[in-house]
């Protein structure tokens, strides 16, 4: 079952108005929109959007019926799309750029060494390339740069080039294979730590697969097209990756009048990380745009 990650915190930060507009964007199983839609009016409205199809299918059947609601199937570069008519219409946008539990505890997706599954990794199943494919088509040199890049894997030439040896005999297809291949490449550099040798490898064929870093970056490119003056956004971030994007612009928005409202990142309370392990690297930053 998912726990949605700092679900109090995320609503109480965005000040909500009783007849505004907000755009909850990585919506999934609707967490953050439940309590929002508590604290709006009957004239409020939501937006809510996700480029997974599984999860746009469930939000459907779950708030469709809800006039305030608006369900649409997209990806941040995609948001585009809804800027024409909607230019500083929202009053706040959340994004939680974590994975939830429903899609690492899918064998059939592919993101998590836990089952085995095919190496798929893709969130929105309209993107082509696979997992298995970028690691039977990527040369070496590109594999170990996707590895220390994404991942911070410091075996990362190491296990590009037993990849390549081993593909030569048969591609690697499941994530058992690929789990099991970390273990034995890059076994003895984790002897001394908590981490599956396998976990930045998959962190780092997830974001090449979906994209996550341009997409993140085409997100927050929209913040200023799409949110209202005086309007906040609220992102949640899961890795060093992701939270240093986000902090980068937001310091460059800061420069151009916006404010920052999380001086440092909130991070679950102990309770919270007790009663759901996975929410523990989770950091939340809020900038409010300028202006009224």
């Amino acid at each position: 079952m998912h726990v949605t990650v700092l679900r109090q915190e995320v609503v109480d930060f965005l000040h909500i108005q009783k007849e505004g507009f907000y755009l909850d964007a990585t919506a999934g199983e609707g967490g953050h929109a439940e309590e929002i839609l508590k604290r709006l009016g009957s004239l409020g409205r939501l937006m809510l959007s996700d480029c997974d199809p599984a999860a746009y299918t469930n939000l459907q059947k779950k708030f469709g019926n809800d006039s305030r609601c608006q369900v649409v199937r997209k990806r941040f570069s995609e948001l585009f799309d809804i800027t024409t008519k909607n230019q500083g219409c929202f009053q706040g946008i959340v994004a939680d750029l974590g994975f939830s539990s429903v899609q690492l505890n899918d064998p059939q997706r592919g993101l998590s060494f836990q089952a085995d599954g095919p190496l798929d990794m893709r969130l929105d199943s309209r993107r082509s390339a696979t997992a298995a494919d970028l690691l039977d088509e990527m040369d070496e040199k590109d594999l170990a740069d996707l590895f220390w890049r994404f991942g911070e894997e410091r075996g990362s030439r190491r296990i590009a080039r037993e990849i390549v040896r081993r593909r030569n005999e048969a591609p690697l297809e499941t994530t058992a294979e690929l789990a099991g291949l970390a273990v034995q490449v890059l076994g003895p550099l984790y002897r001394r730590q908590k981490i599956h040798p396998a976990t930045r490898i998959f962190q780092a064929l997830r974001i090449a697969v979906n994209h996550e870093l341009e997409e993140l970056h085409a997100l927050l490119k929209l913040l200023p097209v799409l949110l209202a003056p005086g309007g906040r956004a609220v992102l949640i971030s899961f890795h060093s990756l992701e939270d240093r994007i986000v902090k980068n612009e937001f310091k460059r928005l800061k420069g151009e009048g916006w404010q920052i409202i999380t001086k440092k990142p909130v991070v679950p309370a102990d309770e919270e990380i007790k009663g759901n392990p996975r929410s523990r690297s989770a950091k939340l930053r809020v900038i409010e745009k300028g202006g009224r």
